[in-house]
């Protein structure tokens, strides 16, 4: 939490600043968009063909884009910006079509996408502009609850469908990207129908009843027929999945040997190797007295078992052709094993960090698959500690304010409040609310209080916002917040 406050505090706090990444606003623009297609139907004459939901999904990743000049939007990857900020330095593709075009990319007051970007988008999804590759980035999997949920409803009387729903991942085509955007949702949806009885409980690790689902539901996935040939080219071009199910079935079964240490070993080191960097497990350092080359390992490092700690090698390679836990189906791998190995919903998080590499996004997907293994109650108080910071953001002080600036402590709150009351109306089938424009996302900021005074430099060169003198609060004025704009401006170094 005390790091939670820290990243609130690096900047100069604003009605923009937020404790949560890109992965809960796409989230968020998911339940909306499946929202604003369904309620197009009530209304329906008859003779005017409904916009499909792929045309709402881009809606809302406009608006993200361009509202409030961008400054919104946050944490994204080059990948993201290049169909969404044509003025960002990953847009050059974007800027190039809108000026051939001769026409706008969206509605400048609804943000709904043109018929020219659609196809446009479609077409750089699918890696047929040049220069570029479907995406096989993780990004397709950190908002995948909602898709899950609503498959869901799809099977009831709503008019969602498989093929509907399809359009909330159309943005990652690359086959490992499918395959695996394919297994958490079933995974989802098994643990969502059959929550663990009696549920999880803390310091009682069991690995084996997780493992054994996710094994269960990959076998599925690797079995539809739907996919066609999809899953056996992942297979055959992601080694990863391999190793992790050799590794559960020397786990399940309780042999060693079916799972081949030294083929892991040798796949990690190549993936270093290919990276041109140093192995990340034996860093050499003389801080605090240690011997140059001794590793350095937190003591949460070594709660990981001989996979978890190539896992860790494997996620520190950076390289642009690797980029191991950004990989869809890598992060899925990292994503089952620490909910497995997992003690309590906090542990959770505390070993994706362990493990390390994109470990927001990693973290995000395993969350996901944590919250139902663990069950509601346990959810509810770490999100409301972690993401509401109803406690003030220091552990055992409740109701405490010291350490964050009053404002942007109450944005968290009402924008966490928010979220939470979205959430339960997308579980409970409340579309007709949830597309009210009169009901705020994340992306409004009505109800949020511009911070009144900046915080100060200290010594350290780090910037700390305290309670301001009286007379300095009465001096400085509150300052009107722009209007919206639909125009896009390039926020990159925004993280």
């Amino acid at each position: 939490l005390l790091h939670i406050i820290d990243r609130l505090q690096r900047r100069a706090p604003s009605v923009y600043t937020r404790n949560f990444s890109d992965d809960t606003v796409t989230a968020d623009l998911k339940m909306t968009a499946v929202a604003r297609y369904l309620s197009q139907f009530p209304l329906r004459s008859g003779v005017s063909r409904p916009r499909p939901l792929l045309h709402f999904w881009l809606q809302q990743l406009l608006r993200w884009a361009s509202c409030h000049d961008g400054n919104l939007f946050q944490g994204t990857g080059g990948f993201t910006r290049s169909f969404t900020a044509p003025n960002s330095w990953d847009g050059a593709l974007l800027q190039a079509a809108i000026r051939a075009e001769k026409e706008p990319l969206c509605d400048s007051d609804t943000y709904l996408p043109s018929e020219w970007f659609v196809k446009w988008a479609l077409d750089h999804f699918q890696g047929q502009h040049p220069g570029y590759l479907p995406s096989y980035g993780n990004g397709a999997l950190m908002s995948t609850a909602p898709v899950a949920v609503a498959e869901l409803f799809a099977k009831g009387s709503t008019p969602l469908d498989a093929l509907a729903l399809k359009h909330l991942c159309a943005t990652h085509q690359a086959l490992e990207s499918i395959f695996s955007v394919r297994w958490l949702v079933v995974l989802l949806q098994d643990l969502l129908h059959h929550p663990p009885n009696p549920p999880r409980t803390e310091n009682a690790p069991n690995p084996l009843d997780f493992l054994q689902r996710a094994l269960d539901t990959l076998q599925r996935v690797r079995e539809d027929r739907g996919l066609g040939y999809v899953a056996e080219k992942v297979w055959a071009e992601c080694p990863i999945g391999d190793f992790f199910v050799n590794y559960a079935q020397s786990l399940l079964q309780g042999n060693a040997q079916l799972f081949d240490e030294g083929a892991l070993q040798v796949y990690v080191e190549g993936l270093v190797a290919l990276d041109g960097k140093w192995n990340h497990r034996h860093r050499s350092s003389t801080r605090e007295g240690l011997p140059k080359g001794e590793p350095l390992r937190s003591p949460l490092e070594e709660e990981l078992d001989f996979f978890g700690a190539q896992l860790r090698v494997a996620a520190a390679v950076r390289n642009r052709e690797v980029k191991f836990s950004q990989r869809c189906l890598s992060a899925m791998v990292i994503a089952v094993y620490v909910v497995a190995h997992s003690r309590s919903l906090r542990h959770v998080m505390e070993l994706v960090l362990a493990v390390g590499g994109d470990t927001d996004t990693v973290g995000a997907v395993a969350m996901q698959l944590a919250g139902p293994w663990y069950g509601l109650e346990p959810t509810k108080a770490l999100f409301s500690d972690c993401v509401a910071m109803e406690r003030g953001g220091r552990p055992g002080a409740a109701g405490t304010e010291t350490g964050a600036c009053p404002e942007v402590l109450a944005n968290v709150r009402v924008l966490a409040q928010r979220y939470r009351q979205r959430c339960e109306m997308f579980v409970n089938g409340d579309f007709q609310n949830l597309a009210n424009k009169d009901t705020l996302s994340l992306l409004d900021l009505k109800e949020l209080e511009p911070p009144r005074y900046g915080p100060p430099d200290n010594k350290q060169g780090k910037e700390a916002c305290g309670p301001p003198p009286a007379a300095a609060v009465a001096a400085v004025p509150v300052q009107p917040q722009p209007p919206a704009k639909a125009r896009f401006v390039c926020r990159c170094c925004i993280s």
